[in-house]
């Protein structure tokens, strides 16, 4: 079974930029979540045919805008399939098929290092967990920027000694991860491409949009799991030929 996932951080979800992400979805993805919508015309986005999901508003800001909030959006084949759904301040988790996918959105200052580790805690069971986690790794193939922060990174760093999770490098070595990531189950098919958000006319200060590509198609694990034998190989006996020793 074959999932396309998106995953896109859009620092205040403008009508232009929802309109983007309704173009992503049609051309690129089954499941796309929305990061950072900061739940800007809410209660008109949620009506939308294509909503599945929203994270639970944080308490009120009385002294700012509305921070967080992601929207899980699904093609119409995939929002009649949806198996299971939770949601919490900082994470969706959708179960499709034999998978269950989680998104997050981890601030930088309002999510400290013991909030992070129970969040993550809390997924362990998930096939995939991507988002931003606002943290950068020491890999200077696949990472921009300096790694950190320490006390950030170092959870994530345990996060994955601890787990069977994998950090999914994008296919491509020229495009490079910034603080948004990807996390796979071991065992799990999963290739990750970067899309630029700037050709995808959403504006944000996020260079690109997750675009994880989940399993395989129902051909492929066929071809995979009945491998041909050569006819050449194979050896035949003609039984009106056969002698029996006495």
């Amino acid at each position: 079974m074959k999932l396309r996932i998106g995953y896109v951080n859009v620092r205040g979800l403008s009508t232009a930029s929802w309109d983007a992400c309704h173009q992503l979805l049609n051309t690129w993805f089954d499941f796309l979540f929305i990061a950072e919508t900061w739940f800007v015309n809410h209660h008109s986005y949620s009506r939308d045919r294509r909503f599945i999901a929203s994270t639970t508003p944080p308490p009120k800001n009385l002294r700012g805008r509305p921070r967080g909030g992601i929207y899980l959006l699904g093609s119409g084949h995939v929002r009649s399939q949806v198996a299971q759904l939770s949601v919490t301040e900082h994470s969706i988790t959708v179960s499709h098929g034999p998978y269950t996918i989680s998104a997050v959105y981890c601030p930088p200052t309002t999510l400290d290092a013991r909030a992070l580790i129970s969040l993550l805690n809390e997924l362990q069971s998930s096939t995939v967990i991507l988002g931003d986690i606002n943290t950068r790794f020491r890999d200077p193939i696949y990472q921009a920027g300096e790694p950190g922060p320490p006390q950030r990174l170092q959870v994530i760093t345990d996060f994955l000694t601890q787990t069977n999770f994998r950090h999914v490098k994008p296919v491509h070595s020229r495009e490079k991860l910034t603080t948004d990531h990807c996390f796979v189950q071991a065992g799990q098919r999963a290739q990750l491409g970067l899309l630029s958000n700037t050709s995808q006319k959403i504006k944000t200060d996020h260079q690109h949009t997750l675009s994880l590509t989940l399993g395989q198609e129902e051909e492929e694990e066929e071809q995979a799991v009945q491998k041909p034998t050569r006819a050449s190989n194979i050896k035949r006996f003609r039984v009106s030929r056969l002698s029996y020793l006495n």
